[in-house]
């Protein structure tokens, strides 16, 4: 049996569609993990004295990490499994800081 990708081709897009994943939380470990990988030890994110300080009062997840875990929760729905080949473009508008514990979840449109 050969593989049959889930994804969608172009032409199977409508404007207004509409895909909701599901939901996940965001914690302190997938922040910490997030600081390893990415050298980003902004004390926003690592400092809990620090964040206290801040306008949102509390140590908040980078905005990069949010990015990323909508782009696997973007793999995960299956629109695109198999029939894209890159990524050419992206326009992120943050609209809120992301702490732990907040559960998050992408709609593409």
């Amino acid at each position: 049996m050969s593989y049959k990708p889930r994804g969608l081709a172009f032409d199977q897009f409508n404007v207004g569609d509409i895909f909701v994943c599901q939901a996940r939380t965001v914690t302190e470990a997938d922040t910490v993990n997030f600081a390893g990988v990415s050298g980003d030890y902004n004390p926003l994110h690592t400092d809990d004295e620090f964040g206290k300080t801040t306008p949102v009062g509390a140590r908040i997840a980078h905005g990069v990490l949010g990015l990323a875990i909508a782009t696997g929760q973007a793999n995960q729905l299956g629109v695109f499994e198999g029939t894209t080949l890159a990524l050419m473009q992206q326009t992120i508008k943050y609209t809120g800081a992301i702490k732990f514990g907040d559960t998050i979840h992408l709609e593409l449109k």
